[in-house]
């Protein structure tokens, strides 16, 4: 389609359409003039669609439209398009290839590099994978080391280097394998196969390593390099980390169970929650061996919180007294039936329900990614309590309350007919920032740990969205008669803020100008309906409101009584409510406004990636200059602008990628100038 619109548009008309659009999409245009069928076309959508899963989806289905199959004929096709095609045709297997297809890619591989010897590397990178496919060790070593040899292991993927190491590329069974998976913050640190050439690399990682199998991996691969043996030199913490879960695993495969050493290491900043299930399902077969099927259970509902296979799922139903839900990622689906196994006579299924509500109520979730959150941290404290007395649940309900949910949220929440939220008072203080959760922080509460105590002469007021509906519709009027009651009859309008982004920033800019007090906010929504458009997973509950699903729904009045920090990022979504905003500013007669726009394509956590330090130090001085602006007459560096001038102004701040301004609007007259005093990054 957009194809056929480009070849209708005239040349002059099609370069101004460019024009308007950023950066992205300039190499995609600049390929709409050829052919529809040209190969160059076809390379260039092909090789152009962004990541390795839409990539693999996309080009099969791209060939098939045209007739096109390069793997049927090779020697037919251009050596380019044959080889994405292999390439395409591995990524997109989720199982284990035949053999005979795992041929058939091995010769097109060995076609495309003959074909062109500059594809020579990236097919090496191919015969990889599927020497892995082929469970071909030696294969897969030698490949591995003339690509080392070569400088080219850029091309590889990283999970596969991984996977031929730890040994889980050649054994399909997931609920057995024993990952060698940091956190990812780690992980980049040690897998580094383009250091691998380095004798003494090599060496500091087979010394980190335990099993016999991933050492004799490295020593073939060592072989492979010709580079001989190397004293092994002092291992950095990150291999200290890998060392500590490979020896877990050499325990593991010996028929021990490694949980109880290695529970201080299952964390998401030491472990990746692959290999945390790992240990926890490992844990739960030792435990089925000693007969214990409360400590099996304990073991796989652990694993399941980390990463949740239907295997697993199944093995819980089988173990737990009937009758069983099917579990899944929706924790009201299941919920009712802990509530019920709790009040049953068997002690072991009672304490069992007590962990699994605990952790629900605590953390939100019993399985990643659920469709909603929970958190209820009176009714988890108790729990965890009556749990601490019992020695096998001791530790983790111990951790459970040291956690700052217990520590620092629980002892602030206070309720208002209903609505719960949380209050920490600053003695002394003349104001008050009010934070809005946010769509992943909705059942709880943002920056709690970032802000108390580090915002001096505020007060903190933190209110969430359970119902994950932007606070729309009855969230609203609850929300809204809270601030009235908690905060609009005790501060003065100038002495509020209102902080946060996303869905926390749409509320927080909606109370804004609901009460006439300042916002400061990032990469908010500003219209449901425009956000729907980019966001398909969550249309359903963009959708669903009925009231306040507009900022367009309050008066210019609002917005011109309504100090706002404005932090906007690069992609399309966040630029376009960032345009709805503009234009609301643009027919006031009086507003005070910085509006901030930064090159950055990451929606959520703009404002950490700008602070330029401590988020609540970025606040307090965006909270200054916007109270400063709001008070004073424009200053003598402002720039005064009006009619054409005024409009130019506004057209160029919408179409910039990045720029950083002041406003004020006195009497429908314009000053700006740059935005210096707010002391952000970028």
């Amino acid at each position: 389609a957009l194809w056929r619109s480009a070849r209708r548009l005239q040349r002059d008309t099609f370069d101004a359409v460019a024009a308007c659009l950023d950066g992205r999409h300039a190499r995609l245009l600049a390929t709409l003039h050829q052919p529809w069928d040209s190969v160059s076309l076809i390379e260039s959508l092909a090789t152009g669609t962004g990541g390795e899963a839409a990539q693999a989806a996309f080009v099969p289905a791209l060939l098939a439209h045209h007739g096109l199959d390069p793997l049927a004929g090779p020697g037919l096709h251009k050596p380019g398009l044959v080889l994405l095609a292999a390439r395409c045709a591995v990524h997109a297997s989720s199982a284990r290839l035949a053999p005979k297809r795992i041929a058939s890619l091995q010769s097109a591989a060995l076609a495309a590099a003959e074909g062109d010897p500059a594809l020579l590397p990236q097919g090496l990178a191919l015969l990889f994978e599927l020497a892995l496919q082929a469970s071909d060790e030696s294969t897969a070593c030698a490949v591995l080391a003339e690509l080392l040899r070569q400088g080219h292991a850029h091309l590889l993927r990283r999970d596969r280097v991984r996977a031929w190491l730890d040994g889980t590329a050649f054994d399909d069974d997931e609920e057995q394998a024993l990952p060698l998976q940091l956190a990812p913050a780690l992980q980049s640190r040690w897998l580094q196969p383009d250091h691998w050439a380095q004798a003494t690399a090599l060496a500091a990682l087979q010394g980190a390593l335990q099993r016999p199998a991933p050492r004799r991996r490295l020593r073939a691969l060592a072989d492979q390099l010709g580079g001989g043996s190397r004293a092994v030199p002092a291992r950095p913490e990150t291999l200290q980390a890998l060392q500590a879960l490979d020896t877990a695993y050499a325990l593991i495969e010996q028929g021990g169970d490694a949980e109880p050493a290695m529970r201080a290491l299952l964390r998401a900043d030491t472990l990746a929650p692959e290999a945390i299930a790992a240990i926890h399902r490992a844990s739960a077969r030792w435990q089925a061996a000693q007969g214990d099927s409360e400590g099996q259970a304990l073991a796989l509902l652990q694993a399941r919180r980390q990463r949740a296979t239907p295997a697993l799922r199944a093995a819980l139903a089988d173990l737990l007294p009937a009758p069983t839900p099917a579990f899944g990622a929706d924790w009201r689906d299941e919920e009712p039936y802990w509530s019920d196994l709790l009040q049953r006579a068997e002690p072991a299924w009672q304490r069992l329900a007590a962990y699994q509500l605990a952790t629900l109520w605590t953390e939100g979730q019993l399985e990643p990614e659920p469709p909603r959150r929970c958190q209820r941290l009176d009714p988890a404290q108790a729990l965890w309590s009556d749990l601490a007395g019992d020695p096998r649940y001791a530790p983790w309900a111990s951790a459970a309350l040291r956690q700052p949910a217990q520590t620092l949220l629980r002892p602030a929440q206070q309720r208002h007919a209903g609505t719960e939220y949380l209050w920490f008072e600053c003695a002394g203080a003349s104001g008050v920032t009010i934070v809005f959760s946010c769509v992943a922080s909705h059942h709880s509460y943002a920056e709690v740990a970032a802000l108390q105590g580090r915002l001096h002469d505020q007060h903190l007021l933190f209110v969430r969205c359970p119902g994950k509906d932007w606070y729309c519709d009855q969230s609203f009027d609850d929300i809204r008669e809270l601030l009235r009651v908690r905060v609009a009859t005790r501060f003065a309008a100038s002495d509020v803020t209102c902080w946060y982004g996303s869905m926390g920033g749409h509320g927080a800019l909606k109370f804004a100008l609901e009460f006439g007090w300042r916002a400061i906010v990032f990469n908010p929504q500003t219209d449901l309906d425009l956000w729907a458009a980019f966001r398909p997973r969550e249309r359903a509950l963009l959708w669903g409101a009925e009231r306040h699903a507009r900022l367009a729904d309050w008066p210019l009045q609002a917005w011109e009584r309504a100090p706002l920090y404005y932090a906007c990022g690069a992609t399309t979504a966040d630029r376009e409510a960032l345009s709805f905003v503009l234009e609301r500013l643009r027919r006031c007669a009086r507003a005070s406004a910085i509006i901030e726009k930064f090159d950055d394509a990451n929606h959520a956590g703009l404002m950490s990636r700008i602070a330029g330090g401590p988020v609540a130090a970025a606040l307090a001085r965006i909270t200054q200059r916007l109270q400063a602006l709001e008070q004073a007459a424009p200053s003598d560096g402002a720039q005064p602008l009006c009619g054409a001038a005024a409009a130019a102004f506004w057209d160029r701040l919408d179409a910039a990628r990045a720029l950083k301004v002041e406003i004020q609007l006195r009497d429908g007259h314009l000053w700006w100038q740059p935005s210096r005093a707010s002391g952000t990054r970028g």
